[in-house]
């Protein structure tokens, strides 16, 4: 506790803040430096980096107009009595006019939330809820698709997350914005999103134009230990300007300094083998404006040609943030849970960190939680360079859960498992993190930990081989298994582990953060990258040779070829076919034969009709009913050869943007291609099967209603859907996904795949994933092959978790 107080000293003399560019982080830098060149015999180097600073020249204005009524927002520079509040290296401008607004959906982590914004967000005041990636990557995709200014507002998910935040971008940031309260915030969606109002805003900020300023890194290296064979622990020394950061990040500073100058100590007797490694103990500035000191390092490792100071010296970082919050879990970050794009290579060594770290709180009986490595501290850019990274959080923003804190309770006694419904650090990046921040009991089992896993890490034999291990021949699924087996015996709320596990390591192994896009591959290339690892690819230029891509992209054409032929339609009353309705029914549509004038009529909004009609018909419609078509497209040689076999069958899709294919999963081997428009897909791996909540329901079909039908079931349910559509049950039971019960986009253990599928683009949809289909243009077509799969051990291992889980939801069901 001794540096602690000495943190509360700094921060208490110097106006109440530790902030790099203040005299705070200063004094806190030189108490760090000197106390390790009194204290220890290491190898200290400090290095520089220059920020751009940041200031307002005054206060922001943010107006509102609603159908003419204005309004002009309050801002403070204490969030709490503020309705917005700036956004630091925002840049100037002043909005005197009023601009349009664009709600972007979701929370604007992707391309696909900002191409599905109405109306395109390009010159416009975009509006984007707080969550799930940094504020940093929000404005990166901020300034891809041309937007005149952010407004970022808080989600509104708990009592803290209403007021706004101070928050940072990047120091290249070239977007002016601003932060407002949840409550603001969603009201101007609700407006922007009303269709019968005029919403805009007006905005004026202006920034100083100041000098850059210098901000230092410390480190300190043992004297002995291999070089080439590092391992850096890591904490970063700044605290926000609002506070004295003592949990943030004070306690993990001091946690550093202790394990440096104890093991300083220990090298120094005669009784203490020093270990094989080097260890490199560093404090990094400016973690709080977007890990900028960690991030400078890496990138100076990285153009190193310095034995000892390159980045394939470094075997493993580990990070200690915020571990001494009051209202404290046992956080460790999770190597499971690295974001998709984590090179493959660091992935095994930081799962076995996380065991580690795991293992030592189950010895000591003590509970423990899971962190996301989800890169929010100053382990990042190592883990993005394929470096192994873990290490330890108490928890800052989070919300501690009823059953948390019972589960806390139960294992320290009563009283000890803190308070459920608060954050864990109710004094996040305030004012009152200071020295009586600190939970002790927490911190101590903290610091023990860390203490613990290095000198476990300092006296392995070949480290580098146990963090690095071929990723083909070692894996860790069984210690995994183990363990979650261990935790189901004792703890009902960790028995899904095992379906985290699968679902993360499936990701890990195999999957990637997005579908590549490739050329024609030949047969070998696309059954050995793709089909044997059921991988789906996006593939160009396949379609060139079908003469369907200019000749269906008119209407006349096809009326021309098909004109009175009679084909299968589908119709139902909203546009979704095969799905369920009333959380009770699994509904298909309802099927009529009319000619293909009749419907084109239809779709091209030349007729008025009662549904939403579509051609679907999956029984090889397009040989079987439009064989007028069969010279525009063939089937693709490279593919037959590479399945063995012609296609078992080929299936036309025509519809319009009105029509929406729910959640569902083929037994085929599915080669899908547009022709014209283009489609959205939505898919999950077969791995993701647990967490899609599949259920079974009673089978119905839509019938055109006649006053002679019966409209309430057993149960007293209407099933008369309008005056036009009734549901009329089956006798048998399908398994399928309740679209208007599940959202699958909060569930944090989904990690979608979503593409759009532009004409003459080719997909492989691999056998058993799951996807929904969407479309937004005035007309779409598309030719899908289905090939058979193959039954063999994939679908074995499918149909056992599938087995497993039917089980597990019945065991589920007895108990409620």
């Amino acid at each position: 506790m001794s540096y602690l107080n000495e943190f509360q000293r700094i921060a208490t003399a110097y106006n109440g803040t530790r902030a790099v560019n203040t005299p705070g982080f200063n004094a806190t830098f030189d108490y760090i430096n000197n106390y390790l060149t009194a204290n220890t015999n290491y190898k200290i180097t400090k290095t520089f980096f220059f920020l751009k600073d940041f200031a307002l020249a005054s206060n922001p204005i943010l107006i509102s107009s609603i159908n003419g009524i204005k309004k002009n927002y309050t801002y403070s520079t204490n969030p709490s009595s503020a309705e917005f509040y700036h956004v630091k290296y925002s840049t100037s401008t002043n909005f005197s006019n009023n601009i349009q607004l664009t709600v972007i959906p979701n929370v604007g982590c992707s391309d696909d939330d900002w191409q599905k914004a109405i109306p395109p967000p390009q010159g416009r005041v975009a509006l984007v809820k707080r969550g799930i990636c940094a504020f940093r990557d929000k404005a990166i995709l901020v300034t891809k698709y041309n937007v005149a200014a952010l407004l970022l507002y808080n989600d509104g998910t708990s009592p803290n997350h209403v007021a706004p935040l101070e928050v940072n971008l990047a120091q290249d940031n070239a977007i002016p914005a601003l932060f407002l309260s949840f409550t603001i915030g969603q009201a101007l969606v609700n407006a922007a999103q009303n269709s019968s109002t005029n919403t805009t805003v007006q905005l004026v900020i202006n920034v100083k134009d100041l000098p850059d300023f210098p901000v230092g890194n410390i480190c300190a290296d043992t004297p002995t230990g291999n070089i080439t064979q590092t391992i850096v622990i890591g904490s970063h020394s700044d605290s926000v300007a609002n506070g004295p950061g003592i949990n943030d990040n004070g306690s993990g500073s001091a946690a550093n300094l202790a394990l440096a100058v104890a093991l300083a100590r220990l090298f120094r007797t005669s009784t203490y083998p020093k270990y094989k490694y080097r260890v490199r103990f560093c404090w990094w500035g400016a973690e709080e404006l977007g890990l900028v000191g960690s991030d400078f390092h890496v990138k100076q490792a990285k153009n190193s040609s310095i034995i000892g100071e390159r980045l394939q010296d470094y075997l493993i970082n580990l990070n200690y943030d915020t571990i001494g919050s009051p209202n404290y879990m046992f956080g460790i970050y999770n190597g499971r849970a690295a974001k998709n794009d984590t090179p493959l290579q660091a992935l095994p060594g930081s799962t076995k960190i996380t065991d580690l770290f795991q293992n030592w709180f189950i010895q000591q009986n003590l509970p423990w939680d899971y962190r996301d490595l989800d890169g929010r501290s100053d382990y990042a850019p190592f883990l993005a360079e394929g470096i192994v990274a873990c290490g330890l959080s108490a928890g800052t923003d989070g919300i501690k859960t009823q059953k948390q804190r019972d589960r806390y309770d139960q294992m320290l006694g009563q009283g000890l498992g803190g308070i459920s419904g608060i954050m864990y650090d109710p004094c996040y990046h305030q004012i009152c993190d200071s020295i009586q921040n600190i939970n002790l009991f927490g911190y101590e089992k903290m610091v023990q930990a860390a203490a613990y896993v290095l000198e476990f890490l300092g006296r392995e034999d070949d480290l580098k081989a146990w963090l690095y291990p071929s990723i083909e021949i070692q894996r860790f699924t069984e210690s995994a298994v183990n363990d979650s087996l261990k935790i189901m015996s004792n703890d009902d709320d960790d028995d899904d582990y095992p379906f985290q596990c699968l679902s993360q390591e499936a990701r890990e192994l195999y999957l990637e953060s997005h579908i590549s896009r490739i050329r024609i591959p030949s047969p070998l290339v696309f059954y050995r990258d793709y089909v044997s690892r059921n991988k789906p690819v996006i593939i160009q230029g396949a379609l060139d040779q079908w003469s369907a891509l200019s000749k269906w992209n008119t209407s006349e054409y096809l009326r021309h070829q098909l004109g009175d032929t009679q084909v299968t339609i589908d119709i139902t009353p909203d546009g979704y076919g095969d799905c369920v309705k009333l959380h009770k029914y699994f509904v298909t549509p309802l099927e009529e034969k009319m000619s293909f004038n009749h419907f084109m009529d239809i779709i091209e909004g030349k007729t008025s009709f009662n549904g939403i009609v579509y051609c679907q018909h999956q029984n090889s419609s397009f040989t079987t009913e439009f064989q007028q078509l069969n010279n525009d497209i063939h089937e693709l040689s490279w593919v037959r050869e590479a399945f063995g076999n012609p296609p078992d069958a080929v299936n036309l899709w025509i519809g319009t943007s009105k029509s929406i294919s729910t959640l569902h999963h083929d037994p085929y081997e599915n080669l899908y291609a547009v022709i014209r428009g283009r489609k959205h897909f939505t898919l999950y791996p077969p791995t993701d099967l647990y967490w899609l909540d599949q259920k079974f329901y009673k089978k119905a079909h839509y019938e055109r209603y006649n006053s002679t039908q019966k409209i309430i079931d057993d149960d007293g349910i209407n099933l008369k859907i309008n005056e036009n559509f009734i549901i009329v049950p089956d006798d048998n039971e399908v398994p399928w996904f309740d679209h208007d019960k599940n959202d699958l986009e909060q569930n944090t253990y989904l990690n979608p795949l979503k593409i759009t599928l532009e004409s003459n683009e080719l997909l492989y949809l691999p056998s058993l994933w799951f996807h929904t289909v969407q479309q937004d243009s005035p007309m779409t077509i598309a030719c899908n092959f289905w090939y058979d799969m193959e039954y063999d051990i994939k679908w074995n291992y499918y149909q056992f978790m599938s087995n497993t889980i039917k089980q597990k939801r019945k065991s589920e069901e007895k108990r409620t």
